[in-house]
């Protein structure tokens, strides 16, 4: 696949190694794994010099489809690509404020499945973001902020 000139193949092969990704338990390693390897699709996108319309579709999709646990790892992929494609900015302002609405609307749910399993389950941290599929410092947040 990795020879196909087609650009689905880069984004199968992508999936595929996100789904493989998965069976890492460590979050953090599974999430530098994924790092890699959605960087070395983009790399690949740049290299055959595909139409500047399908890179963007390709490159959404692996911004919203295949995501990382932690946001801050999204930065710093977002990151790369500004280096790798030499522009100071990856989206258009429309692009960027759905990006940032998507983002709160995914944090505040996140919030309030934690806050909920919090007070009606007494659940461990640790449980808690397992369960939420959020980090244990974002769990830790949400319980201070409830002891305020």
């Amino acid at each position: 696949m990795e020879a196909s000139e087609n650009p689905f193949a880069l984004v199968v092969l992508t999936a595929r190694a996100a789904m493989q990704g998965k069976e890492i338990k460590d979050a953090k390693a599974r999430d530098e794994v994924l790092l890699n390897v959605k960087l070395n699709l983009a790399k690949q996108l740049l290299v055959k010099k595909i139409a500047k319309n399908k890179v963007r579709i390709l490159m959404n999709f692996l911004k919203y489809y295949v995501r990382f646990e932690n946001p801050d790892i999204n930065s710093k992929f977002e990151e790369q690509v500004e280096i790798l494609t030499e522009r100071s900015t990856t989206m258009g302002i429309e692009e960027l404020l759905l990006d940032r609405a998507e983002k709160r609307g995914q944090q505040q749910k996140s919030h309030d499945v934690v806050e909920n399993l919090i007070s009606e389950l007494g659940l461990s941290d640790d449980q808690i973001a397992r369960i939420a599929e959020v980090s244990i410092e974002f769990v830790q947040k949400v319980r201070a902020q409830l002891k305020k």
